[in-house]
């Protein structure tokens, strides 16, 4: 009788091992379908925001006699066309990824100017103050992607932004690491400071997952779909370097990333 009685626990074991692994399978994709419901519902939200700034400025433009208030809203016409196509090249980098890295001669100086010109606008919307710190131990040349470098900055500056108070402070820190034997070689980390309302370690963990956000109703307030640090970490993966954050809920965070980049000793 012991044989049978074995047959029937194992059969028994099976069919339990068989109802968890459906039921973690049905949760996977219920949780699945609830990202993907809310990330097309951010989406939208995103996509309506520049595209209802830009219908409505040209109407007003396209009535307007004043030679002020036309160029008024042709600024605002070319400010929402320029979120709205950093907001499809996010996608589309983050659906297809991201392959043509290219190492090119940049002085840190040229990437500085140009992020205080992309960060600028939305800085002075909300009065807040940039602190450029940059350690002088870097070259004045330098050698490696320029423009994903700038493109993780720009997020992390963004970020920052969007989740601090008006007339907050920001910061960027640029160190050096540590550098080759040769000289030719360095590390170098990029370190954004805020003051903002802080993350908790539990929303740490989803910070850098595609169409994930950290408390999905005041980020939603904030704008974003979620795809800023998950791009950012992939391009600094891509460029051999590492992307860290370290936060405590309701005073702030600091978002900081490393690159290897390489100089000429001599000069």
């Amino acid at each position: 009788m012991s044989k049978p009685n074995k047959e029937y626990d194992d059969l028994i074991q099976e069919l339990q091992d068989t109802k968890t692994s459906l039921e973690e399978a049905l949760e996977h994709v219920n949780k699945a379908s609830m990202v993907k419901n809310e990330f097309l519902d951010r989406m939208s939200h995103e996509m309506r925001t520049p595209m209802n700034a830009i219908m409505g400025m040209a109407q007003i433009a396209k009535v307007s006699t004043s030679p002020e208030k036309i160029s008024m809203c042709i600024d605002k016409i070319y400010e929402s066309s320029q979120h709205m196509m950093r907001l499809i090249s996010n996608v589309l980098d983050v659906s297809s990824g991201i392959h043509n890295f290219a190492d090119t001669e940049f002085s840190l100086d040229s990437i500085m100017d140009y992020v205080m010109t992309k960060t600028s606008s939305q800085l002075a919307k909300k009065r807040q103050k940039l602190t450029i710190n940059i350690d002088d131990k870097i070259p004045n040349k330098l050698l490696g992607d320029e423009k994903r470098i700038t493109q993780v900055i720009i997020h992390l500056l963004t970020n920052a932004s969007a989740f601090s108070d008006d007339e907050e402070e920001i910061t960027l820190d640029v160190v050096v690491l540590n550098v080759g034997k040769k000289g030719g070689k360095l590390t170098v980390e990029f370190i954004v400071t805020d003051h903002g309302i802080g993350i908790t370690e539990e929303n740490q963990k989803n910070l850098f997952v595609p169409f994930e956000m950290v408390d999905g109703s005041f980020t939603r307030s904030q704008g974003g779909i979620g795809l800023g640090l998950a791009l950012s970490k992939y391009i600094v993966e891509m460029m051999g370097g590492k992307i860290w954050v370290d936060s405590e809920f309701g005073k702030g965070s600091r978002f900081g990333f490393t690159v290897t980049l390489y100089c000429d000793p001599k000069k």
